[in-house]
């Protein structure tokens, strides 16, 4: 990821978290409150490419919080770990993470059609839509996907 685009997707995750735009912020949700918490300061800190990202979010995916395996996805698609990318975008997709449903679905249907590159950024970048549950980093999660 480049300088630009690096700093675009700050803006993007930084406005989406001030302006409380989190479907999956919910403290009463069958992962409980505590693994909630975990879930907001590992997002705070993945904003922020901070490297407890990991740790806080790892904690709430053990609660099976949807979101926080959705954002582990972009941890280690991040850290260029693109197996283990994938890997936790699917455990999302299981937990019922509509981003993580949308991009797989996209992804394969566009596997099957072989396009690659350029391409398979803009499919995905298309099945990340305003309606989209985690807008502070589905478009992130969806262009790094998209070097599988």
């Amino acid at each position: 990821m480049g300088i630009d685009d690096q700093a675009w997707s700050d803006r993007v995750a930084c406005m989406a978290l001030a302006a409380g735009m989190d479907y999956w912020d919910q403290p009463d949700g069958p992962w409980g409150a505590e693994a909630n918490a975990q879930y907001r300061l590992g997002g705070a800190a993945l904003a922020r490419y901070d490297v407890s990202a990991r740790g806080w979010l790892r904690s709430a995916v053990d609660d099976e919080h949807p979101g926080a395996a959705f954002r582990m996805a972009l941890w280690a698609f991040r850290e260029d770990y693109q197996d283990v990318g994938e890997a936790w975008l699917a455990r999302a997709a299981d937990l019922g993470h509509g981003d993580a449903l949308n991009l797989i679905e996209m992804h394969d249907h566009c596997e099957y059609a072989c396009i690659r590159g350029p391409r398979l950024a803009d499919f995905l970048m298309a099945a990340v839509d305003e309606d989209c549950q985690d807008p502070a980093f589905a478009p992130e999660v969806a262009r790094l996907f998209a070097r599988t």
